[in-house]
Parts: C-alpha cells; sequence; structure tokens
C-alpha cells in the first residue's frame, strides 16, 4: 500500500498536539535567520557535552550501564546531585 495514508483509530483526535516540537521548529527557523537564540524549549542544550561527560557516558556504556536508572537516581551520587552542601546545608537527602 505504498503512497496510502494510514488510518488512525477515531480516540486519536482527542489526543493534544505536542506543542513544544512547534517552538522547536521556530527556534530553529530563527537561528537560520541568524538571531541569537538561547534553546530552553525541550531540554536539549544548544552547546556540546564537556568532554569529562562524553568520557563518563562512553565507560558506561562499555560498562554495560544502559539500562533506566531507578526514578529517584543512583544512590551513589545522587546526595552530590541534589544538594551541595555549600547550596544547601539543610537538606538530608534520602531522609522522610
Amino acid at each position: 500500500m505504498p503512497g496510502n495514508k494510514p488510518v488512525l483509530a477515531h480516540r486519536m483526535a482527542g489526543i493534544a498536539p505536542f506543542h513544544v516540537m512547534d517552538i522547536l521548529a521556530k527556534a530553529r527557523e530563527m537561528d537560520a535567520r541568524g538571531l541569537d537564540v538561547v534553546h530552553m524549549e525541550v531540554g536539549e542544550p544548544d552547546f556540546s557535552s564537556p568532554r569529562p561527560v562524553i568520557e563518563a557516558g562512553i565507560r558506561s556504556l562499555q560498562q554495560g550501564l544502559t539500562h533506566y536508572t531507578p526514578a529517584l537516581g543512583l544512590p551513589g551520587p545522587l546526595p552530590t546531585i541534589i544538594c551541595p552542601a555549600s547550596v544547601c546545608r539543610w537538606m538530608h537527602p534520602g531522609s522522610s
């Protein structure tokens, strides 16, 4: 059936569009026109990852760490990520 438009279930009509993709398209158009755009529309940074992050990602892939992490994060780095002591001494990650 090449060229045939797929038939969607009627309930699909009730799904709201993903507006952020429209915003991303508009931001990319502005980029193409040479405007200075700071991209914050989909959490995709407009800069390259730092070398240490790239290297850590490669090491993780080589170690087979390719599955989702726990929803609350990894226990090792979690306290450092959540709350550096210099920022919020009053928080105690992991306590209820």
